[in-house]
């Protein structure tokens, strides 16, 4: 359940640029979206301090802000084709219905956009640890509560179509 930060794209070493970015012959997309990167993320899994990979899923703001009044993705012209109840949100931030709680970081603290930090549990990759840096927005460490990481795993599980495959990789 910690917080860290998926680093951007033009970061990665090059030989993981390829691996994840990069788009194979005749693919569109590569692994990992390049969007993805720069963004925090929640580490779900590192199954022993010696694995040289995390699961990893990003939190994201969804170009949302006092601009727009926080405006969630789910009622955003890009993400209208998605599955709205995959979208889930921090504490603080717009609900799409009461079926999975919000997400609560531990100590009652925030993440830095407190009214805009939604995750959307079809985005889940299984990533080295040279792409993961510190989380450095805010002072203080962030991680997510257990019980909170404990419902997103089971919403994951049962609705990310990647859930296997990225388990897999683990």
């Amino acid at each position: 359940g910690d917080i860290a930060y998926l680093l951007p794209e033009d970061a990665f070493p090059p030989d993981e640029h390829k691996a994840l970015i990069q788009p194979p012959p005749g693919c569109r997309l590569g692994y990992l979206p390049a969007k993805a990167t720069g963004h925090p993320v929640i580490i779900l899994s590192q199954p022993t301090e010696k694995s040289t990979h995390v699961l990893v899923t990003p939190v994201s703001a969804y170009s949302s802000g006092d601009f727009n009044n926080y405006l969630p993705p789910w009622k955003q012209e890009p993400h209208k084709w998605k599955y709205f109840q995959d979208f889930r949100s921090f504490h603080g931030c717009e609900r799409y219905c009461d079926k999975y709680p919000p997400l609560y970081l531990e100590g009652d603290k925030s993440m830095p956009k407190p009214r805009a930090s939604w995750l959307y549990v079809q985005s889940l990759w299984a990533v080295p640890l040279t792409v993961i840096g510190k989380f450095t927005k805010v002072r203080d460490f962030l991680r997510v509560r257990q019980d909170s990481v404990d419902s997103l795993l089971s919403h994951m599980q049962a609705r990310c179509r990647r859930w296997k495959e990225c388990m897999s990789e683990m």
